[in-house]
């Protein structure tokens, strides 16, 4: 099971920028759920600056600020999948 992220990004440019499937538009900020290679991605485009980022439980899709919290939710509420987070 892979993490997914909620990133809240801002294109710097006035052109739009296409990174994992997803299209941020010129000179807007736009929020997008992304798998970690989406996540990567984000993070090493120059032309994007990422404003927030949440962590999202892959089985109810609950947003956390921090992995740790994620990590502590599945082990509470799907105590069946602890095992396979990455």
């Amino acid at each position: 099971m892979e993490l997914k992220y909620e990133v809240t990004v801002k294109n710097k440019t006035p052109y739009r920028v296409n990174r994992n499937r997803n299209v941020i538009l010129g000179d807007q900020e736009q929020t997008v759920l992304i798998d970690q290679k989406g996540f990567r991605e984000m993070k090493a485009c120059r032309f994007l600056e990422i404003k927030d980022v949440k962590f999202v439980c892959p089985i109810c899709e609950t947003t956390y600020k921090n992995k740790g919290n994620l990590i502590n939710h599945i082990k509470r509420e799907h105590p069946e999948y602890k095992n396979q987070i990455k």
